[in-house]
Formats: structure tokens, sequence, C-alpha cells
């Protein structure tokens, strides 16, 4: 269980610190990160629902984000009788997601990857690749 416990904290902890640099030093939490990338690397829309899945968010949780980040304009929904409620990215999201991009990347290099040894990193992508193909 130690394990299990050790793996979750690191993990999340990890995630954490990065989250919170990035919206220190942006204004833009991880989530918001996450939409507008998830947003831009699917052509720059998503079903709501979709979005949700990509995200490993419930419904009400992304609605609540997508609803904060349309007041800053930063995404649109869109309502399509075939396809339901669209979410699109707009060109201030675009830009924010170019601003940002680098500080995510500092950020990363910085609670990740600066303190692990290259042996350690290989060992993560192994843990990690017998986790993911584990039914």
């Amino acid at each position: 269980m130690a394990a299990w416990l050790n793996f979750r904290f690191i993990g999340e902890e990890t995630s954490l610190r990065v989250s919170r640099e990035l919206a220190q030093l942006t204004g833009i939490t991880g989530g918001q990160f996450g939409i507008l990338n998830n947003l831009f690397r699917q052509g720059g829309e998503l079903r709501q629902q979709r979005l949700a899945d990509l995200m490993r968010w419930d419904r009400t949780r992304l609605s609540h984000q997508v609803t904060r980040m349309a007041q800053r304009n930063l995404v649109q929904r869109i309502k399509r009788s075939s396809e339901g409620t669209i979410v699109q990215i707009t060109r201030l999201g675009e830009r924010e997601l170019e601003r940002i991009r680098p500080v995510l990347s500092d950020a990363v290099r910085k609670h990740y990857f600066a303190r692990l040894t290259r042996e350690q990193l290989r060992y993560v992508d192994e843990l990690a690749k017998m986790l993911r193909d584990t039914p």
C-alpha cells in the first residue's frame, strides 16, 4: 500500500507544483491549459462531451470551467442541432496557448525532468508502459 500512496503522491504533487507555477506566471490554470491544448490539437473544436472525455472530467466540472473560460473569451460554445454543444477555441485562446506553452515547458523541466536522472526517467517510462498496457 505504501508504494501505491507514494506513486499517487509524487504524481499529484508534481502536477500541483507545475499547475501552481503556471497559474502564478500566466493566469491560466492547468485545467484551462488542458482544455485549450485539447481543442487546438483536435482542430480547434470538439463536442463538449468528447472534450470532457479527453480531460477525464465529468460533464459538470467541464461545463463550469468552459463557462469561466468563455467569459474570458478563451473559448466559445456553439449549439449545433446535429452535434449538440461544441466548444471552440477563440483567437485569444490560441494566442494565450502560444504564450503559456514555454512557461509550462519550463515548469515541467524544473519540477520533473531536472529532479530525475536519465536512468530514472527511463524507469518511469517503463513503469508507465507496463501500467498502461495492463487491463
